[in-house]
């Protein structure tokens, strides 16, 4: 019964003396702890946030980009088709003076006198 109080007493001194000067340094090791979980979370947030806001914008960069690359490739194949059809017509402007100074030639030769 003696070894009973006497812990009794040592347990009421050893609570006494953490209450004192442990349990408040324990409370702000883990208040502190749970400060830096919490910001840390915060932040993790933000950051998937940031991440999504990201994701947005390059996937509206890309669309542009490939609006832009069909309107170029459109531009382009306006382009050719009209350089093609302006040398098509160069040509047959070629063609067509070509047959009338062949047909001047013919024409000229047939009205000429042949002599015997």
């Amino acid at each position: 019964m003696v070894f009973v109080l006497l812990d009794d007493r040592c347990f009421i001194i050893v609570f006494t003396i953490l209450k004192k000067k442990g349990f408040p340094v324990i409370t702000a090791m883990v208040n502190e702890r749970k400060a830096f979980i919490d910001a840390s979370l915060q932040k993790a947030h933000e950051a998937n946030e940031k991440l999504a806001n990201i994701k947005k914008e390059g996937e509206s960069i890309l669309q542009e980009a490939r609006e832009k690359q069909a309107r170029i490739l459109r531009e382009a194949a306006e382009t050719r088709d009209k350089i093609v059809e302006e040398a098509q017509l160069r040509q047959e402007k070629r063609l067509i003076a070509s047959l009338r100074r062949l047909a001047c030639k013919l024409l000229t030769r047939n009205r000429t006198p042949l002599r015997t």
